[in-house]
């Protein structure tokens, strides 16, 4: 049975971009095998998010550099639980600046 060499050290913890792994020469295809969680397009994440919070912080990668979290994904990213108490069925909402427009992951 072929076996398959880990994953570099930056890539065993935490949340990254599948641009960042590719420019290590790790593959899409390797970080698939992996064992790693597929947080969103292009998002990977050591762990599966286990709470909204969790998943908002793992979705930052995802950010344009001029886009926010707002409303309630900006409390849960600063540890509040407003998600739950809110009624959101999807708490993650992100804003590019490019179009203004509040958009989905």
């Amino acid at each position: 049975m072929p076996t398959t060499t880990p994953l570099p050290v930056r890539f065993r913890a935490g949340t990254f971009r599948t641009g960042n792994a590719i420019r290590h020469e790790v593959s899409w295809a390797r970080l698939a095998r992996a064992g790693l969680a597929h947080v969103s397009h292009g998002v990977w994440s050591a762990r599966a998010p286990e709470t909204d919070e969790d998943l908002v912080r793992a979705m930052a990668a995802a950010l344009h550099a001029a886009g926010a979290y707002s409303h309630v994904t900006a409390a849960a990213v600063q540890g509040l639980s407003a998600s739950r108490a809110s009624g959101v069925a999807d708490p993650v909402r992100r804003h590019d600046a490019d179009d203004g427009r509040a958009a989905a992951p």
